[in-house]
C-alpha cells in the first residue's frame, strides 16, 4: 500500500509539472492488455510518462519499448504507433496545443 500511495503521489506531481509546462489537458490513459494504435499522428505535442506495464512506441521505423517511470516526447504532426503490452498500459498523455 505504502508503495502504491508513493507512485499515486509522483503521478500526481508529474501531471502537476507538466501542467506547469504548458500542457493540458493532462491525464492517465489505461490501456487494455496488447492495445494498438496504429499509425496515426496529432496536431499538437505529446508527453507520455508510463505508471505501470509497458508500451511499445514506434516513430520513423525505430521502435522503443518504454516501462514504470520511462517518458517519450512526441513532436506535433509526427507519425507514431503504439501497442501496450501483454498486461496493458496505465500511462500520463499531455498535450500541448
Amino acid at each position: 500500500l505504502k508503495s502504491l500511495k508513493s507512485a499515486m503521489g509522483s503521478s500526481e506531481q508529474k501531471i502537476k509539472e507538466l501542467k506547469q509546462r504548458g500542457y493540458e489537458p493532462v491525464y492517465i490513459w489505461d490501456a487494455e492488455p496488447n492495445e494498438e494504435d496504429l499509425d496515426h499522428k496529432h496536431p499538437f505535442d505529446t508527453h507520455l510518462m508510463v505508471l505501470e506495464g509497458e508500451i511499445e512506441i514506434r516513430i520513423d521505423g525505430k521502435s522503443l519499448i518504454l516501462r514504470s517511470g520511462d517518458e517519450i516526447d512526441i513532436p506535433q504532426e509526427k507519425v507514431h504507433y503504439g501497442k501496450a503490452g501483454i498486461m496493458g498500459c496505465k500511462y500520463i498523455v499531455a498535450e500541448k496545443h
